[in-house]
């Protein structure tokens, strides 16, 4: 039960295993967790004595009730006066209490599925797939491919599907029109096979597999950056970065922006600040996950800062803040640095001191107007994912109403990330703000703050506030999950922000519209 995948590994390689191996339970996925099941079936894959396993459990096992105010939340253990109990620990499957999917169902899907592509020759568009079912080949698949350009579909098709008997591969090519491509653009080729004719279980064009691939030698310019000098004015604690139609004042002392004005209008609702905490996720709170425990010396890190330096640019455009952090003696170097037009460009560096535990995430965080109601990003999704459950999410452009970017677990916890994405813009009748990574970010947005997510026990508790809370971040900590009880909850390796330094970057700007955004892209 519940082995790591190195376990797993050791006994499909041991000679005294002579008899086929399976998980009767593996990837506990309590709240939000089932990270790296794509690691588990990689090893799986690789050896023949390997049957596969148990995800535990199937089902968030939460009854629904209403509080004094006649809210609904699920409760659990401990919520009918039952003593002893186990609180939530029966909430831990990959559907919710009423059967909808939690996102790592999706995650699921994607890992477990039984056809998959691999490029032979990118390039040229070449592939093999590889037929993983037992009894039958592609006939009942259609398959079909599509091109996006920066996120959005420009070229699509449907090609014969290979010969391929069960347990076999084949080769095949994709049509694409290559003298439509840009060099500076980016280009996601998926390729997917949907049922050709309605099953007893599924109607046709459901889609059964899917692969994507970013094809090589095309790349998106970086932002062209208008430059001009600010007007920099030092008072107190403050510097002011003023131009032509907007100011933007840094508070010296707690490395934020304290205003963001453009066209006499303040952006922000509160400072745009570094950020090195998350809400716990259940698997944060197992009882011997220790390394988690390590970190929460990084939750009151920026409040406990003290400046080193402040420094106005030599070109009067831009701070540099530089930080002491009290987590053995590590720093951060924060860069605020104005274009002419108003945007805003971030750079940050942390230095972990020597002994220094790993970061749970390393951000920004700013809360933002309740008015900009619609999301477009060009990123991971379209549910939320997670540096290690993301491969079950497709790079695109995605449009939500911004409330439904976050996911309600039934014990609140860290939710809603995006990853690897390019740009994201949130807007209402009245413009909004566009963010741009220097490469890329994740980034979530909740109606609610992150203490008011860390104290509730239930949905219903949860304050939603008339703002949204945005985190621009780096990274995160994976959210693990091959167990929730022991070191082995937390986060596998690759997954963890354990090197000594990080450096990223990121633009805000203002923006009429969602249309003005993609455009700006």
């Amino acid at each position: 039960m519940y082995p790591s995948p190195a376990l797993l590994e050791g006994l499909a390689k041991s000679p005294w295993v002579h008899r086929p191996i399976v998980m009767c339970e593996y990837a506990h996925s309590m709240g939000n967790s089932t990270g790296d099941l794509k690691k588990y079936w990689e090893v799986i894959r690789s050896h023949p004595n390997l049957m596969g396993g148990f995800i535990w459990d199937w089902i968030d096992q939460g009854i629904l009730e209403k509080d004094k105010d006649g809210k609904p939340y699920w409760a659990y253990g401990g919520d009918f006066g039952d003593k002893p109990n186990d609180g939530n620990f029966c909430i831990n499957g990959i559907v919710a209490p009423d059967r909808t999917a939690k996102p790592a169902l999706w995650e699921c899907k994607h890992v477990f599925q039984p056809i998959s592509v691999s490029p032979v020759d990118l390039k040229n568009f070449d592939f093999t797939v590889v037929n993983r079912q037992d009894f039958t080949g592609l006939e009942p698949y259609t398959l079909k491919w599509l091109l996006r350009e920066n996120g959005v579909e420009v070229q699509h098709g449907i090609i014969p599907a290979p010969a391929c008997a069960p347990g076999e591969n084949a080769r095949f090519h994709v049509p694409v029109d290559q003298d439509k491509l840009k060099k500076d653009a980016e280009y996601v080729l998926n390729i997917s096979w949907d049922l050709a004719k309605k099953t007893l279980w599924a109607d046709a064009g459901f889609e059964i597999a899917w692969n994507e691939f970013t094809l090589p030698g095309h790349k998106v310019k970086p932002a062209a950056v208008v430059s001009g000098k600010a007007r920099a004015t030092e008072n107190g604690n403050h510097i002011t970065l003023s131009g032509k139609n907007f100011t933007v004042v840094v508070d010296k002392a707690k490395g934020a922006v304290s205003s963001y004005k453009v066209n006499g209008k303040e952006q922000f609702v509160s400072p745009l600040k570094p950020d090195f905490w998350r809400v716990p996720t259940d698997n944060d709170l197992a009882g011997g996950n220790h390394i988690f425990r390590d970190m929460r010396v990084w939750k009151d890190a920026v409040a406990h800062m003290t400046l080193q330096s402040a420094t106005i640019d030599e070109n009067q455009s831009g701070v540099v803040c530089t930080y002491r952090l009290p987590v053995d003696a590590s720093t951060l170097k924060v860069h605020y640095l104005v274009e002419e037009n108003g945007t805003l460009q971030v750079s940050a560096d942390v230095l972990k001191g020597d002994n220094a535990p790993d970061l749970p995430r390393f951000g920004f965080t700013v809360e933002v107007p309740g008015t900009l109601t619609e999301t477009a990003y060009y990123g991971k999704g379209p549910w939320e994912n997670y540096w290690d459950r993301k491969s079950g999410a497709k790079l695109a452009l995605y449009k939500t109403p911004t409330s439904d970017l976050q996911y309600k677990y039934v014990r609140p916890q860290e939710n809603g990330n995006r990853s690897d994405v390019r740009w994201f813009a949130l807007a209402g009748k009245n413009g909004g703000l566009m963010v741009r990574g220097g490469a890329k970010v994740d980034f979530s947005v909740w109606p609610y703050t992150a203490p008011d997510l860390e104290q509730a026990k239930h949905i219903d508790e949860v304050q939603v506030r008339d703002f949204f809370t945005v985190h621009i971040d780096y990274k995160q900590l994976g959210v693990g999950g091959d167990d929730t009880w022991s070191a082995q909850a937390i986060a596998h390796p690759p997954y963890r922000l354990s090197a000594k330094s990080y450096q990223y970057s990121f633009t805000i700007r203002t923006v009429k519209s969602i249309a003005q955004a993609e455009k700006l892209y």
